[in-house]
């Protein structure tokens, strides 16, 4: 399995982060964005992420201040079951604009039936 992690190259523009990859002849599945992977690149305008993502690491998307679109390859569900992992790990910290699958979310109400505790 595989994770994004940081570049010493600042990622910037229009990012879409594959759902596997392949490393001589063998294949990978793409399961999470390490703590920081995109601080502090400030020309990151937009993020692709796979439903393969399980969990985004903390400050994964500090100091992403150009970041406009968030787009999830996915279902809500798939969305909320994704692990964050605390400060600016859900890159709508930034963004607000949501997309699944490239159609935009302008309204999303979830409601918790279940029993809550602390």
């Amino acid at each position: 399995k595989v994770e994004i992690i940081a570049s010493e190259n600042k990622y910037s523009g229009d990012i879409t982060i594959p759902s596997t990859i392949l490393v001589n002849n063998q294949q990978y599945e793409v399961v999470g964005i390490t703590d920081s992977a995109f601080y502090e690149c400030s020309t990151l305008s937009s993020i692709t992420i796979p439903n393969s993502i399980k969990y985004i690491g903390q400050y994964a998307f500090y100091g992403c201040d150009m970041l406009s679109k968030t787009n999830y390859e996915g279902d809500i569900k798939g969305w909320c079951g994704i692990k964050f992992g605390g400060a600016y790990a859900n890159p709508m910290s930034k963004s607000y604009n949501f997309y699944l699958n490239n159609q935009e979310i302008k309204l999303l109400c979830i409601t918790y039936f279940g029993k809550y505790t602390q």
